[in-house]
């Protein structure tokens, strides 16, 4: 296939669809065609080693058994020495005829792992699969935190064994009238004998009471249930314990690009390929592999056919490299994007130009905008970065990857800076914070005179000064935004205001609308309820 027309076909297909140039407006010259050659070196190493463990219990099932750890460990890297030394001619018979893509695995340099290992008495417990257990010492019990070990606890309804006396509450008598006279004379209590107190009925006079928690200051161990043993956490109780060593493999891979190459651009298009595509775009041919031990080296010698094609954009001339035999760009050195920057410095001009005391914005602005969303990449590229993608998708790097570098993440970031300030600008008005302060200013002298006219014909109002405060501010962004959203859609035409609906909400400023219903609601309601629904 004719590599020049092919890579044509492909440019085109970048362009046209996606801005509003055709192939025509650009200036392409044919370059040469050539042959690039270059070698993938794959390193592949297998990777013996012995891994040791313990566990509770007899050794399982299906393991062999050796008399000592020492012997198992003597037994495991022995194994692992005849596997390292029994590898080379399984790594030989692999590697014959293996393609590019090819991968050794665990499984082409063994056939799975081999295990050892050993009983032994638990250290822990020397067998016995209990231990004293620590929380009582043995003896199955512990002191009781309650009273301390006492076995009793201080009365709690009494002061020292004594409470006041319940025939003369206290008082030690009491006043005894004599006579008709109305005289009176002390009498002492009976029952206290004059001091006021008596024994406590619930410790009988001694100031303490039997602890409840406990029996003679001490209870049951919580830990042990009172048996003064507890099983050996080492063995499970089972009085043995287990080693067992296993030998493992692990495989390294390492890939090599080399090149004589001293064009630097085909040189770092080629190295940039992957396994899979220079599979597919160049002709492999395999050299004799080499095994060492456990290393297998393989080579492939890449013969890579590259056309090149020239392209002017912006007064500067590109060089896209058709690869392989169909000739595919798989690197368009940001022409889009060069074609497009004269649309982003206009959009930055008409923002800067654009003049802060009018009502509507701009013809350039509206115009720049237009222009910028006419191309489908700028579009493309916004709803990228701002869609429901990743966050790792977002970036501009990815997008400019995805787009096979039709446009740099350099455009990318520059085209979202200055798109999002200018729509921004153009939807909130060319006042911004002035234009919402001087509504909130119409707004309060609104609701002023609707409370003056409310006292004078005999109302209440029912609104006091911070409510209105807040209704004027809800009302005076909602508003604001909506004669906004009006203008902007009588200022653009269809197609364009279509495109830049989702865009608006998408950067974060399509809350501002719901901020209008709820603030044109809330002023139309509380202005009827200062004039007619407040009662006289």
């Amino acid at each position: 296939m004719p590599a020049f027309p092919t890579m044509r076909a492909q440019l085109q297909a970048a362009v046209e669809p996606h801005t509003r140039y055709t192939l025509d407006s650009l200036a392409i010259r044919d370059g040469t065609e050539s042959v690039a050659r270059g070698r993938i070196t794959v390193s592949e190493q297998a990777q013996f080693s012995v891994r040791t463990s313990t566990g509770a219990g007899a050794l399982p099932a299906g393991i062999p058994t050796r008399p000592s750890e020492a012997a198992v460990n003597a037994s495991a890297q022995e194994h692992a020495q005849a596997l390292k030394a029994a590898v080379t001619a399984r790594l030989t018979r692999w590697a014959a005829g293996q393609p590019l893509d090819a991968s050794l695995s665990t499984s082409d340099c063994w056939d799975g792992a081999t295990a050892f290992g050993t009983t032994r008495t638990c250290s822990g417990c020397n067998g016995a699969k209990q231990l004293t257990c620590n929380g009582c010492g043995g003896r199955g019990q512990t002191r009781c935190t309650a009273c301390d070990g006492g076995g009793s606890a201080r009365c709690s309804s009494c002061s020292g064994g004594r409470v006041a006396c319940s025939s003369c509450g206290g008082q030690r008598g009491r006043n005894v009238q004599t006579g008709s006279d109305g005289s009176f004379r002390w009498e002492q209590c009976y029952a206290c004998s004059g001091s006021g107190q008596q024994n406590c009925g619930q410790c009988r006079g001694s100031g303490r009471r039997t602890c409840m928690m406990c029996s003679f200051g001490n209870v049951r161990c919580a830990r042990c249930g009172g048996s003064g043993r507890i099983d050996c956490s080492s063995c499970s109780a089972t009085g043995a314990t287990h080693m067992i060593a296993r030998t493992e493999c692990s495989v390294t891979h390492q890939l090599v690009f080399s090149h004589a190459l001293s064009d630097q651009q085909v040189a770092t298009e080629f190295g940039a390929l992957s396994t899979r595509a220079m599979m597919a775009l160049c002709d492999v041919t395999p050299r004799e592999p080499s095994v060492q031990g456990t290393q297998v080296v393989r080579s492939y010698d890449l013969t890579l056919p590259v056309a090149e094609l020239f392209v002017t954009v912006a007064g500067e001339e590109l060089r896209l490299l058709g690869l392989g035999p169909d000739a595919a760009i798989r690197d368009y050195r940001n022409v889009v994007g060069r074609l497009l920057e004269h649309d982003v410095h206009a959009l930055r001009a008409a923002r800067a130009g654009h003049p802060w005391f009018v009502l509507a914005p701009s013809v350039a602005l509206e115009r720049a905008l237009e222009v910028v969303l006419d191309s489908e990449a700028n579009q493309a590229i916004l709803d990228a970065k701002h869609g429901g993608r990743g966050p790792a998708e977002r970036t501009p790097a990815a997008i400019a990857a995805a787009s096979q570098g039709s446009v740099s993440a350099g455009y990318v970031q520059a085209l979202d800076l200055e798109f999002t300030a200018s729509l921004r600008r153009a939807v909130l008005g060319p006042l911004g914070i002035p234009m919402v302060s001087a509504a909130a200013g119409a707004s309060v002298l609104a609701f002023g005179l609707a409370h003056v006219v409310a006292r004078v014909i005999g109302f209440h109002p029912a609104f006091g000064p911070t409510q209105m405060g807040i209704l004027c501010i809800l009302a005076a962004t909602g508003g604001a935004e909506w004669w906004a959203r009006q203008r902007l859609a009588s200022q653009f035409d269809g197609p364009s205001w279509t495109r830049m609906t989702p865009l608006i909400g998408k950067l974060g400023i399509g809350w501002m609308l719901r901020g209008a219903a709820v603030g044109a609601g809330l002023s139309a309601w509380a202005g009827l309820w200062q004039l007619f629904g407040a009662p006289r």
